[in-house]
């Protein structure tokens, strides 16, 4: 459990603060990010942090890093700017080490996202919590072809999945920024629904979501604009019938050509009962609507390139 900081011993400087929670006063290792100082336990650090338990392994190693700054109240000074970390994400790793909040328990997205960024070997280089924080953002979303989900962090979650090369993640997070998300400028006389998230992804994220846009389109297009043939003539005449008002019509008004999951999921959710489909066809069509869910995810991996050997 992190303590409040020792009022007896300051080390403020111009231009850094002391933390006002971590700052130990038995702690022998002072940390300088951006305007703040933390001191805490070299122990802890090189327990579980491959970047610390290198740089302690002699005094030679601290000198070199601490510079001019060494020997703070009898610390060693370690200034991580040039690791191009944030505080926010060195805060939350504290607070995991220190045991205030613990990863395990934590399903709050900027949380695990910040542990994620901060224990990458690019970082601070904390092994045993990056495959945590890895296991933690899966646990996040849902997995097979759920449809109507939704979240409104799905564009830095896509940019860490990329990032890190979460690939059991890919589909879903490309998938929704797809589906649910205005991910890029609008063109001249495009119309997007008003329930749209805009975001900002990066330019090869980018054209991977409108290549992968452009998949759906093409492969749902003939599905979504075709009534289905049936076993029965006065069912498919049925079909022909209530296909446009009640299937197309409400696709084409909320973008639905490119999003199969929901779109299915819609179908499905009609009830072509009592618009006069047997109860035998009903079923039948129920079960290829939901199949058709799964082709369309699993083709999804071919799409992204999912599929390819290395």
């Amino acid at each position: 459990m992190s303590r409040p900081a020792d009022s007896s011993t300051v080390i403020d400087t111009p231009e850094r603060k002391q933390h006002p929670v971590f700052w130990f006063p038995d702690g022998l290792t002072i940390l300088g990010l951006e305007d703040h100082l933390f001191r805490v336990h070299t122990t802890v650090l090189c327990r579980h942090s491959t970047y610390f338990s290198g740089i302690f392994e002699n005094s030679s190693t601290v000198g070199e890093q601490s510079g001019s700054n060494a020997g703070l109240d009898g610390c060693s000074f370690l200034d991580l700017d040039p690791r191009q970390i944030s505080v926010v994400d060195l805060v939350s790793l504290l607070e995991h080490l220190y045991h205030d909040v613990s990863l395990l328990s934590s399903t709050d997205f900027s949380r695990i996202g910040s542990l994620l960024r901060i224990t990458s070997k690019e970082q601070l280089d904390f092994p045993t919590f990056h495959k945590l924080a890895r296991y933690k953002l899966t646990t996040l979303f849902p997995e097979g072809p759920v449809p109507y989900f939704r979240c409104d962090y799905s564009g830095e979650a896509l940019a860490l999945v990329t990032r890190y090369k979460l690939e059991p993640l890919f589909k879903r997070l490309f998938y929704t920024v797809v589906t649910t998300t205005q991910f890029h400028e609008a063109k001249d006389g495009d119309g997007h629904p008003d329930d749209l998230i805009k975001i900002t992804i990066s330019t090869e994220n980018g054209r991977r979501c409108e290549e992968l846009m452009a998949d759906l389109i093409n492969h749902f297009t003939p599905i979504l604009f075709t009534p289905p043939a049936t076993s029965h003539m006065d069912c498919t005449d049925v079909f022909a019938d209530k296909w446009m008002p009640l299937v197309i019509q409400p696709a084409l008004e909320d973008d639905g050509v490119y999003k199969p999951l929901e779109s299915l999921e819609r179908i499905k959710l009609i009830d072509w009962g009592k618009e006069g489909l047997c109860a035998s066809c009903v079923e039948d069509k129920k079960a290829e609507w939901t199949e058709e869910q799964e082709t369309v995810w699993n083709l999804i991996d071919g799409w992204l390139g999912l599929d390819r050997k290395t």
